[in-house]
């Protein structure tokens, strides 16, 4: 049985998700920040997939400590789909060395680029290249679906590993930096209150206080809330102002959170 494990904050992983479980069918499709690894019952027979965004050049830290927690008997075949804007980094050396710690071994490694979300890179890429690129995507799950298939064996997108170390170091203190980001943000007169931020979070970092989002101290910086909002209401500092935001459009705001529930992959539409 396939256990696709995501982590999705504005929408790409999860359409990702979706599209390689809509090709392999048989098996459930679980959100990582919802999901308690030492529950998860992992046979050797199962097919697991882990599909999620880059952060800093390497996976978010919420991922991180799931696989660190996660279960997975020796020889089982397990994949990982990073997605990213521009480079996927050393998010795949990482997962599979954290993978390794707990005598696992990622099978095969896949990268594929989707229209960024992270907003102090700049605003949305705009609808010529989005559409460009779910296009691409479209092929590219077909091959991924198929290797799954076959149990292939590959190595992810080439990243010199000398600097694997470096990439680390950074990922580590970019997620420290991450959740000091939370006091950037602000919400405007625009917000009416509808909580869609606060369902949306992934952290379950934001709360709804007087009919207004009020932000703690452990943000992941997948900027969900920034993008989802209806009224645009959400900036982060000033560099998001002006800003396009970004959303999947395959994927609804309800689709997403922790609260959300995923389950047989036969229902994924």
């Amino acid at each position: 049985m396939l256990r696709l494990y995501f982590f999705s904050g504005t929408g790409n992983s999860l359409w990702a998700a979706r599209e390689i479980a809509s090709r392999l069918g048989d098996g459930e499709l679980i959100s990582i920040p919802g999901c308690d690894a030492s529950k998860e019952n992992i046979s050797a027979d199962d097919t697991v997939g882990i599909v999620f965004p880059t952060y800093a050049w390497g996976p978010p830290r919420m991922v991180a400590e799931f696989l660190t927690a996660l279960k997975i008997p020796s020889g089982t075949y397990t994949f990982a789909l990073a997605t990213y804007a521009s480079s996927p980094g050393a998010s795949l050396p990482m997962v599979s060395g954290i993978l390794k710690k707990n005598g696992a071994i990622l099978s095969a490694g896949f990268g594929i680029s989707l229209p960024s979300n992270y907003t102090p890179f700049g605003g949305a890429w705009e609808q010529d290249r989005q559409q460009k690129s779910f296009e691409t995507a479209s092929a590219f799950f077909d091959d991924l679906a198929a290797a799954v298939k076959s149990r292939l064996e590959q190595n992810g997108p080439s990243f010199p590993a000398i600097f694997v170390p470096v990439v680390k170091f950074f990922n580590k203190f970019s997620v420290k930096e991450f959740r000091k980001m939370s006091s950037k943000f602000s919400v405007g007169e625009m917000c009416n209150g509808c909580g869609i931020c606060a369902k949306v979070c992934l952290a379950e970092n934001i709360e709804m206080q007087n009919g207004k989002p009020q932000w703690l101290d452990k943000c992941e910086q997948c900027l969900a809330c920034l993008h989802w909002c209806p009224k645009t209401a959400i900036e982060l500092g000033r560099i998001s102002k002006g800003r396009l935001r970004y959303t999947n459009p395959f994927v609804k705001s309800s689709d997403l959170g922790v609260k959300q529930k995923h389950g047989n992959t036969a229902d994924v539409k």
